[in-house]
């Protein structure tokens, strides 16, 4: 009896033994395999968040020409049959940048007046490192309340082969009246006044004379064919008369902002 109580002792003791040895080993391996794991699963959500968030940015808005746009816009006034002013852009000097012509209503004093009148005018402006730059500021075009004999226009002209920046404006009746016709081109910053026509007629009523037209060309006085001559040789490209709903203001900002 002692020697099977014995036996059965010791194999208890062995089978003991044999079970912790198997506990303890597997425990040695299983943490490294957690640690591993863990480490790569946050990279993808921290790559796909900012992508999203830089093509929202309107940026045309930032364009220089766009705040100016948007004064003269509010600035406008109604249409009451007397135009509302209006924009277009146009690379005057083929330099790659597009120049911005406005043709907008001020209180302006012309020459030979004392008093401001409403009178539309012309701003030229380009864009140099990205701001905006007057090239020509409040040139008289017309004024705002037309008569018979007024009138007035911006226009973008080719001439010899040369793309210049024309004013032409008009006023008078039958007693008198008077066109004048000048292109700018633009050099070293600035609108420089290249070419000048100009037409006057007087009709002498209360004179014994006869009445007189008088036409000249860059001061230098021309017979009437060859006055016609030269206007005949403009090749008008764009025209800025403040009447024209696909130069107004709205469409141009809508042309930018697109």
């Amino acid at each position: 009896m002692k020697k099977y109580l014995f036996l059965c002792l010791t194999l208890c003791l062995l089978l003991l033994f044999v079970g912790c040895g198997e506990k303890n080993h597997p425990e040695e391996t299983s943490e490294p395999t957690e640690t591993t794991t863990v480490a790569t699963e946050p990279s993808t959500t921290e790559t796909e968040a900012p992508s999203t968030t830089e093509t929202e940015s309107p940026v045309a808005l930032d364009t220089p020409y766009y705040h100016i746009l948007q004064t003269l816009k509010e600035a406008a006034p109604e249409d009451d049959g007397n135009g509302t002013g209006g924009a277009l852009l146009y690379d005057l000097d083929g330099n790659g940048t597009e120049e911005l012509i406005t043709l907008y209503l001020s209180d302006h004093t012309p020459q030979g007046a004392t008093n401001p009148i409403p009178y539309f005018v012309c701003d030229v402006y380009t864009t140099i490192d990205g701001e905006a730059v007057p090239l020509m500021e409040k040139r008289e075009v017309r004024p705002y309340h037309s008569v018979a004999g007024t009138d007035g226009k911006v226009q973008v002209l080719r001439f010899e082969g040369q793309v210049y920046l024309c004013i032409m404006s008009s006023w008078g009746d039958v007693e008198a009246y008077d066109e004048t016709w000048n292109l700018y081109a633009l050099k070293e910053g600035q609108a420089v006044l290249e070419k000048e026509a100009f037409y006057s007629y007087e009709n002498f009523a209360n004179d014994e004379a006869t009445p007189k037209d008088l036409y000249t060309i860059d001061g230098e006085e021309v017979d009437s064919a060859a006055y016609e001559a030269l206007l005949e040789s403009f090749e008008t490209l764009e025209t800025l008369d403040g009447y024209n709903e696909e130069y107004s203001f709205e469409s141009l900002l809508i042309h930018l902002a697109s």
